[in-house]
């Protein structure tokens, strides 16, 4: 069955690897899970969330109407709200809240993916549902974020356009993209690391968030290259044997 070997394929991919993250999560920084919740109370709850949006691949391929496929999401949405609601809107519950904020940029990423548009259009289309996430997730501030948003998607275009002419800002795409899942679980680690050692903070002054941001990624990506020459020399040992 497809579906099931789609899911099977995420369960490794993405929760296995947000289990192990999370167990050494709690063990290394306890003070940082809170309630004890080494997922939902961390930066690890954007893999649970991520995983719900993934499981509705399944069921997109089922609708040939997109308008039907929005009713149908905002549906889902509105249960995984009620149910973070029921659950007192305990952390432990965090992913249905979260699923609910960002289901529709999910939805809109597959629409957008799956049909033939023009660039602009494109655009409109992911700002209307960045817009609709930013009232759910931040009402009063949605306006100046929707203008945030549209600065960003012009630095976007500037940044594509250098990476496109430049060969060395092709390889730094390459590798930051390839390495984006590992880099992800890994900045926390660092962050907590720094601020319980030496009283870490980005706000100190104006130049540590520009540099705190490359020193972290860099040696986010550092660790993820270890990482993934650690898996290689394992399982190249392990088909010797076998």
């Amino acid at each position: 069955n497809s579906s099931l070997s789609f899911i099977f394929k995420k369960v490794k991919r993405i929760l296995l690897p947000c289990l192990f993250a999370g167990i050494i999560y709690y063990i290394i920084f306890p003070q940082y899970s809170i309630l004890g919740d080494p997922f939902n109370g961390s930066h690890l709850w954007y893999f649970i969330m991520i995983f719900m949006c993934f499981m509705l691949y399944p069921i997109f391929n089922r609708f040939d109407d997109p308008f039907v496929l929005l009713l149908y999401i905002i549906i889902i949405a509105l249960v995984s709200r009620v149910i973070y609601y029921l659950s007192g809107e305990s952390i432990h519950f965090r992913h249905f809240l979260e699923f609910y904020k960002y289901v529709i940029i999910f939805h809109a990423g597959y629409i957008l993916n799956s049909t033939k548009l023009d660039k602009l259009k494109k655009k409109v289309m992911y700002l209307i549902a960045i817009f609709i996430f930013l009232l759910v997730a931040a009402k009063p501030a949605a306006v100046s974020y929707l203008v945030c948003t549209l600065l960003l998607f012009h630095y976007a275009d500037f940044i594509l356009m250098y990476i496109e002419k430049s060969k060395y800002g092709k390889i730094i795409y390459s590798v930051v993209s390839s390495h984006s899942f590992n880099i992800y679980i890994i900045h926390q680690f660092i962050i907590n690391y720094l601020v319980c050692k030496f009283t870490y903070s980005h706000n100190n002054s104006f130049y540590m968030l520009p540099l705190s941001f490359i020193f972290i990624l860099l040696f986010s990506i550092s660790l993820s290259l270890l990482w993934s020459k650690i898996k290689l020399a394992v399982s190249s040992t392990y088909f010797k044997i076998y």
